[in-house]
């Protein structure tokens, strides 16, 4: 948020470029953190860990998370590329667009410290399933109400659910799906399939939709993908464990 006053300067006059000065502390620390870790450091690989890993992802449950987690990602492509333009075309000022991101960092930040309740009570791919049906309302709302400003900000809370409870989820998920070493190979492929593929595939489409009419439809498009996400996370995953727990009482 104060980069945003910052880079938009007294008067609208425009400060862009000190956006890279601005960010280079940030780097700094991102690299300093990187040399920091050493839980990776000891890792042995087994002999035996990549045929079971395959077997395990070919599990139907396990396929449909990993499609849910791609779904998701893709309905993320016209934020993460034009959300700040799309923004800006509906005549919001630099500084408020930094108010908008700030508020989903904040709320993101905030789940991370309260979502281990949630998971001691309940099984994560309700989480899951959660933060899938956030995104679709959240993308609805910015496609349908962009120009209200408290719709927005109501809005951008979302990301709370969307982002921050999808990953733990996601992680929980993970942890039981891949124990021990195979949790590695797990993450691995999420984040290459759902965040990498998912990611650059999202934003191509929406590039493709934004000109129709200024993003409306590509944040359309965005709901419909993570509503995808949640009818297959609905039935392929949660709807089996209710079963399944309705047998064992």
């Amino acid at each position: 948020m104060g980069f945003g006053w910052l880079i938009e300067g007294h008067g609208g006059a425009g400060n862009a470029h000190l956006l890279p000065w601005l960010m280079l502390p940030l780097f700094a620390l991102l690299v300093v953190s990187a040399f920091s870790n050493y839980y990776a450091r000891d890792f042995h690989r087994s002999g035996g860990d990549a045929s079971g890993f395959w077997q395990i992802v070919r599990k139907p449950q396990v396929l449909a998370f990993f499609l849910a987690a791609f779904m998701e990602q893709l309905s993320f492509g016209p934020y993460y590329t034009f959300f700040s333009v799309y923004m800006d075309h509906h005549g919001y000022a630099t500084s408020t667009l930094g108010l908008l991101w700030t508020v989903g960092v904040v709320f993101e930040v905030g789940v991370f410290f309260t979502i281990g309740r949630f998971f001691r009570r309940y099984d994560a791919s309700w989480m899951l399933l959660i933060a899938l049906v956030s995104s679709t309302l959240r993308w609805t709302v910015t496609a349908l109400f962009p120009e209200h400003l408290g719709i927005m900000l109501v809005a951008q809370t979302a990301h709370a659910l969307g982002f921050a409870a999808f990953f733990a989820a996601a992680m929980q998920m993970l942890a039981t799906y891949f124990p021990g070493r195979l949790n590695g190979h797990g993450q691995g492929l999420l984040y290459g399939f759902s965040s990498g593929v998912g990611g650059v595939l999202g934003a191509l489409i929406a590039g493709q939709l934004w000109n129709i009419d200024q993003g409306r439809t590509a944040f359309l498009a965005g709901a419909g993908f993570a509503f995808a996400g949640a009818l297959l996370c609905f039935f392929a995953i949660s709807l089996p464990l209710l079963r399944a727990a309705r047998l064992r009482r």
